[in-house]
């Protein structure tokens, strides 16, 4: 229903064509860049990641303190989702007046990339554990 009111401005050609080729460029930017990135980075460069995490013993309790809030922040976000997720879903399901506006804003982190989260995380957990990247 929202996508409709959303979409109903566009009926025309060109402006059609561009939304969805700058949704296209943004999912490619955004989703599949990142993601072959770091499945080439890995291999291409296993000596210096083998180097610089393995043989330097501070790197180790780094990376181990890294997982630990990993771990944790996500069993946060779980308690949140299904805290807050279940009352809305049954508002949603049973149709309210501004039922469609919520499942528009439900949707918007659900179609967002998760590696712009983890783009965000990565820049703010060295911050956090007093690590530079280099």
């Amino acid at each position: 229903m929202a996508l409709k009111l959303f979409i109903k401005p566009f009926k025309k050609s060109f402006p059609r064509k561009f939304l969805h080729t700058l949704s296209v460029c943004f999912f490619i930017f955004f989703a599949i860049l990142p993601s072959i990135f770091v499945i080439t980075y890995v291999p291409l460069n296993w000596n210096l990641i083998y180097e610089k995490l393995f043989l330097i013993p501070e790197n180790i309790g780094l990376a181990l303190d890294s997982l630990k809030i990993s771990l944790v922040l996500s069993l946060i976000v779980a308690f949140i989702d299904i805290l807050v997720g279940v009352p809305l879903g049954f508002y949603v399901a049973r149709g309210g007046k501004t039922s469609y506006i919520i499942d528009t804003l439900i949707e918007i982190p659900i179609v967002t990339p998760t590696s712009a989260l983890g783009f965000s995380v990565a820049l703010l957990w060295p911050t956090i554990l007093q690590f530079s990247i280099q």
